[in-house]
């Protein structure tokens, strides 16, 4: 009878894939979350307009990769280091986490370009066509890993990470993955540039604009579908 109730042992979804695929359906959701950012788009296509195009745009490209990988293992060491149970302090991370991506959300509609109006370029994009490599970097960091939105969705992933029961090797691996997948949105506009060159300044000027225009409306699509994934999803964990 024993050998008959095993063999009858039903097998979840998560058991049958493997934890890396598991943890990673949970987290690339996040990653795509980060890579939908406007801003970044509109600012790497600025600095490939400039006289140092390719450093720089490598530079700020760089920076993003290594903004948002520095955040997600700064989360992920935290979450091991501060319990032997991760599980609980996720669920709460998680639910301050939705209730924040919420409340931006919120802010940006209320702070949203009205229809027909020319959206307002941030002081901070004046002269990027004329940034150093140093200075690509550091804005590329910044916007990958502390902007408020990337940094609240990499915690989140890092949370869920921390969470997963994953050996060394296999944190690597999502964490990479995570990373990548975060960070299409400037390693696509830096490889146009790069293999197409001649052909590439209309192209990227068309996304450049595109995401001008469109910026708050991603935004805030993003803002509300993440808030409500953590929002729910750490209350279901602390129910």
């Amino acid at each position: 009878m024993m050998s008959v109730d095993k063999s009858l042992e039903i097998v979840s979804p998560a058991q049958e894939e493997g934890p890396v695929l598991s943890t990673l359906s949970e987290t690339l959701p996040f990653a795509i979350g980060v890579a939908a950012s406007a801003a970044a788009v509109i600012a790497l296509v600025l600095i490939l307009q400039g006289s140092r195009a390719l450093p720089s745009g490598l530079s700020f490209t760089l920076g993003w990769v290594l903004g948002v990988g520095v955040v997600c293992a700064v989360g992920v060491a935290f979450g091991l280091a501060v319990s032997d149970d991760p599980a609980r302090w996720t669920q709460w991370l998680k639910t301050l986490l939705g209730a924040l991506l919420l409340i931006a959300a919120v802010r940006k509609w209320r702070q949203r370009v009205p229809s027909g109006q020319e959206p307002t370029p941030p002081k901070w994009m004046s002269g990027l066509q004329d940034s150093a490599p140093g200075k690509a970097a550091v804005l590329g960091f910044l916007l990958g890993g502390i902007n408020p939105k990337n940094l609240m969705l990499t915690l989140g992933a890092a949370a869920t990470l921390g969470a997963a029961g994953l050996s060394s090797s296999e944190l690597w691996i999502t964490g990479i993955a995570y990373v990548i997948v975060a960070s299409v949105t400037v390693l696509v506009p830096m490889g146009i540039y790069v293999l197409m060159r001649s052909k590439a300044d209309a192209l990227l000027a068309n996304l450049g604009e595109w995401m001008k225009s469109n910026s708050d409306a991603i935004t805030i699509v993003v803002l509300v579908i993440f808030g409500v994934k953590l929002l729910l999803g750490g209350l279901a964990g602390l129910t």
